[in-house]
């Protein structure tokens, strides 16, 4: 039952980047968070890999998803966490390893 549940937490959360050597433009980016459901809270994206080479838009994490709107007179869900970004060493390194931003909160 827990390895049930553990594997269903993982899959609504964005995928993590993996790893890129050489040309990596926008390689290894943590995926997006899954919605919530009516008032459930957003999912986290996923955390940037790791990029060694030119790595420009590249390992970035992903953003996390919005958190549902509420049904009837519940509140709505929170917005799930951003990814972290991940590792970049060679070229790019300005514009790569960014965190996700934190998804948006349900409207109660």
């Amino acid at each position: 039952m827990c390895g049930q549940l553990r594997g269903q937490r993982q899959r609504q959360r964005g995928e993590d980047g993996g790893f890129c050597a050489g040309l990596c433009k926008g390689s290894a980016n943590g995926g997006g968070g899954t919605a919530g459901d009516a008032g459930g809270d957003g999912r986290g994206g996923g955390d940037g890999g790791i990029c060694v080479g030119v790595c420009h838009g590249s390992v970035n994490g992903g953003n996390g998803g919005d958190g549902g709107d509420a049904v009837g007179q519940g509140d709505g869900g929170s917005g799930g966490p951003g990814g972290d970004g991940g590792l970049c060493i060679g070229l790019g390194c300005d514009t790569a390893g960014a965190g996700g931003r934190g998804g948006d909160g349900g409207e109660g």
